[in-house]
């Protein structure tokens, strides 16, 4: 039976749309910080009830089938003029005073919002124009405190004493989080990653090794009736993706995997009992499955298999989702499906892709969210699902591989082949994301610019954001602040990084 009152539909979805605003516990604000077993339960409960209603609304058809609509997160790290942290995300926005660029869980980072835009031809080139107007806007209002903003999957010159709640950015929905990870859950952190040449070992009670990654997030409003389809391709598209956009290569003074970012986050986040791990119910994963029916199966493992971290009491209607909306965001799949709304107040879905890594440049980024979104499109189109043909756990694997090796990793294809990650990229792939994205109609000059001439040279080269840091430390050595001033001045001229020297 569903556990809510009966509402009007239309009022209904105009308090969703008011709700939906911001969708990630990391950024929207909460009141308490400290909450008793009754905050549990009564959040709990309306959860419950949140939950039903929208696998009513799916019942019944009020989900949107419109267009896709698209739209970008960036997060930044600011530094100072020799690259090393500087926490300074207060006094620069609000000396910026932007709705669109609000701090991250530590000081020394700040996240960018871009605007969200439905698909047009030029739908690319404005969402690069406008990303890059906030990224010097910000650039500009950090240059006031002498700080520098850097966009880059972890910052080679951050330690890991620098990481403490000291540096931790004073709103109470990090100190909530904060005070679960190291109370509540009553357990430490076990990072332990091996690369070719070092390894980390480390221990932490807090979740300030979190803050450490930094990344490039899409989102894309999909037809409500693609949304099964749209979901399991972003899962066995993200190894491609994370191997394209690998920025992490350096952590804490170690060389490590390409895309290190990966299990440092999984980790920090990390506070599932050991069964729930061994079962793949990592607060931040890969995931466990692809969507086999209906969102609401999505939403009900939220419900059913991860615990509560923030019951913040809101006094709000069921259908507003706010208790929905914030206890996913205190689950980090790399993909994740959000519950939004059209500009009317029909609820609509989201997919967030959160794989890739900041940087190097905005044109950079914008190239891979173009091949992203292409491919998306054109296997969520296919006659025969692209989940069908891969088993999850293969895409799974891939995932792993493609943060560990990068653009030198080996994936599991169809049919059980093994191609090499280059290879898929330039013969299965890019064809693929030309043909997705000339359905929407993007305009043929900016999918050349976008796919032929950066992301192609990109897997030609093999010069992606970690090859370039892996290549200067080559020849230079590893001077961290040196090879980051480096980085940040090449940043800067927003040519991609194929074409950096070293």
């Amino acid at each position: 039976p569903i556990l809510c009152e009966p509402l009007n539909i239309h009022k209904a979805c105009s308090m969703l749309s008011e709700a939906s605003i911001r969708k990630d516990t990391m950024g929207a604000e909460i009141v308490k910080s400290h909450y008793d077993k009754q905050d549990f339960s009564k959040f709990f409960n309306q959860l419950k009830k949140e939950t039903l209603l929208l696998k009513q609304w799916c019942l019944d058809g009020r989900m949107s089938d419109e267009g896709y609509s698209l739209g970008v997160e960036l997060e930044g790290w600011l530094t100072d003029r020799n690259a090393r942290p500087m926490a300074m995300n207060q006094e620069i926005l609000e000396h910026l005073n932007h709705p669109q660029v609000v701090p991250e869980l530590s000081q020394f980072n700040v996240e960018i919002n871009g605007s969200p835009m439905g698909v047009s031809p030029s739908v690319l080139n404005d969402l690069a124009t406008d990303l890059n107007h906030l990224v010097k806007k910000t650039r500009t209002a950090a240059q006031r405190f002498d700080a520098e903003l850097m966009m880059i999957g972890v910052l080679p010159t951050v330690t890991e004493s620098m990481l403490n709640p000291n540096v931790m950015t004073p709103f109470e929905r990090y100190k909530a989080l904060n005070d679960y990870m190291s109370s509540v859950a009553k357990r430490k952190s076990h990072l332990h990653i091996t690369g070719d040449s070092d390894e980390l070992r480390l221990d932490r009670g807090d979740i300030m090794m979190a803050s450490a990654t930094t990344s490039f997030q899409i989102q894309v409003k999909v037809p409500y009736s693609k949304i099964r389809r749209s979901y399991n391709a972003s899962k066995v598209l993200s190894p491609a993706v994370v191997a394209l956009s690998a920025n992490a290569p350096y952590l804490f003074g170690r060389s490590l995997w390409d895309e290190s970012r990966i299990p440092l986050f999984e980790h920090a986040v990390d506070s599932c009992p050991s069964q729930e791990r061994y079962n793949g119910k990592f607060r931040a994963s890969f995931g466990t499955n692809y969507l086999n029916n209906c969102i609401s199966d999505y939403f009900v493992e939220n419900l059913q298999d991860y615990p509560i971290l923030l019951p913040e009491p809101y006094d709000s209607m069921t259908a507003e989702l706010k208790h929905l909306a914030l206890h996913n965001g205190t689950i980090w799949r790399w993909n994740r499906i959000v519950v939004g709304a059209e500009p009317c107040g029909q609820p609509h879905v989201r997919i967030e892709h959160r794989s890739p890594s900041s940087g190097p440049t905005v044109t950079d980024s914008m190239a891979t969210m173009a091949f992203f979104v292409g491919c998306l499109v054109e296997l969520s189109d296919q006659i025969t699902p692209i989940e069908d043909a891969i088993p999850f756990d293969l895409s799974r694997k891939n995932f792993y591989q493609c943060a560990r090796k990068g653009l030198d990793a080996e994936l599991f294809w169809k049919g059980g082949k093994r191609l090499h990650c280059k290879d898929l990229i330039i013969n299965k792939l890019l064809p693929m994301a030309k043909l997705g994205l000339e359905k929407l109609n993007v305009d043929s000059s900016d999918i050349r610019h976008y796919l032929e001439d950066i992301i192609l040279p990109r897997v030609q080269t093999g010069q992606n954001g970690a090859n370039w840091q892996k290549s200067y430390t080559k020849e230079h050595g590893r001077h961290f602040n040196e090879m980051s001033m480096a980085y940040l001045e090449r940043q800067k001229t927003d040519e991609p990084v194929h074409t950096w020297n070293w």
